[in-house]
């Protein structure tokens, strides 16, 4: 069965066109804040530092929502479901913002409930770098996304792994747990049971 982007086929070239130049209107941003971006990954408390950076704060922000549809449609290309997809990212958005608004104040417990915006981005590259490539030398499907699939839960995991510091650092060992039950682990049973039933 073909996927839905493949049906809208008419509409690609407008979608590609839009997803690269919302890349292209921030790549200034992403490369000043690329290198504080990258150390997300080794400590925790660069997160929290990006967040309490009004300027590093508004950029990251900035780059995960232009980032949004140029992903989604790597995905897609790979037959993944682009209204599964949509359905998945405008769920985690209203969980946290609702945590947002009842957190009011804490930057600690804000700053862990958007460090996955960096992941996001982090993540958006290597799958576009590793498409890419294995473009080019022409690898099969199957490998492809078996590759990308890895990829994704490699820098899920690390971002599970600095999310639960943060939370952990300021509300506990137990509230971080719920936190990230709320936070991940609800939006995640979701995106599979999607997956698998739609």
């Amino acid at each position: 069965m073909p996927s839905v982007v493949t049906e809208i086929g008419w509409l690609l070239p407008a979608l590609y066109a839009l997803a690269v130049l919302l890349v292209l209107l921030i790549l200034g941003d992403l490369l000043e804040i690329f290198p504080n971006l990258l150390a997300c990954i080794f400590s925790s408390k660069e997160n929290v530092a990006i967040y309490n950076h009004t300027k590093s704060r508004v950029q990251r922000n900035q780059i995960f929502f232009s980032f949004i549809p140029a992903t989604i449609l790597v995905l897609c290309s790979y037959g993944a479901n682009v209204f599964v997809l949509l359905a998945y990212v405008i769920l985690r958005c209203i969980i946290r913002l609702i945590f947002t608004r009842r957190q009011h104040g804490r930057q600690d417990v804000l700053a862990g409930i958007q460090t996955p915006f960096t992941f996001f981005i982090l993540g958006s590259i290597l799958i576009w770098l590793e498409s890419g490539v294995m473009m080019m030398i022409g690898l099969e499907s199957e490998p492809e996304l078996r590759i990308l699939s890895y990829s994704a839960l490699f820098i899920y995991a690390v971002c599970l792994l600095r999310e639960m510091q943060v939370f952990t650092r300021c509300r506990g060992f137990f509230s971080a747990f719920l936190y990230l039950c709320a936070l991940e682990f609800l939006p995640a049973t979701i995106l599979v049971w999607a997956y698998f039933n739609l």
